[in-house]
């Protein structure tokens, strides 16, 4: 393993982690597919790491939301609204999937009801809504739901945004240092 100068980075994580597991049943499993997948294409998209880091972590924030099933196709609108690219936004957006979904919506939950429980005025009433009814009950979940997926979304698309930023520039460093190598051989 050669030195980078990106391992005193505290978010310094060994990016080719993934591709250490080459078992042969490895190759069968379909979340160590999606990973490899997921990380050659972020790697292979041209353009400022920092763009594409804060492109991915739009994508895994809105992917994070509870949106139920609508993440791609926002990520692309919030994309071309805000000229990022599309394919690391989209690609971020996959980060919420049949797998990690139940997690993060269970958890959104759970932190909106602390919240909402520990500041009721948070609360937004509807007027022709009635305290007690079935409606109410339905909205004010809601509101936890959208609550708890707000704070899970900035923790995760931080996460991402940082890990992202740090894969592409160390991917990219020894790329470079491959090259100068095959040079200064020839």
């Amino acid at each position: 393993m050669s030195f980078h100068p990106f391992t005193l980075s505290p978010f310094y994580l060994d990016y080719d982690i993934i591709n250490t597991m080459k078992h042969k049943r490895d190759k069968k499993n379909p979340i160590i597919k999606f990973l490899r997948y997921l990380k050659l294409k972020i790697l292979r998209i041209s353009g400022e790491p920092s763009r594409i880091a804060l492109s991915f972590a739009v994508g895994a924030f809105i992917g994070v939301m509870p949106t139920f099933g609508i993440a791609s196709f926002l990520s692309i609108a919030v994309a071309a609204g805000f000229k990022l690219n599309i394919i690391a936004t989209v690609l971020g957006s996959w980060v919420s999937n049949p797998w990690t979904a139940p997690f993060f919506y269970a958890s959104g939950y759970k932190i909106g009801e602390i919240i909402i429980n520990k500041f009721p005025f948070l609360i937004f009433h509807f007027h022709f809504i009635h305290k007690g009814t079935k409606l109410f009950k339905l909205v004010v979940s809601g509101q936890k739901l959208i609550l708890g997926g707000i704070i899970i979304s900035v923790a995760i698309s931080i996460l991402c945004y940082y890990f992202v930023l740090e894969t592409i520039k160390i991917h990219r460093y020894e790329k470079k240092l491959r090259r100068k190598k095959r040079q200064n051989s020839k």
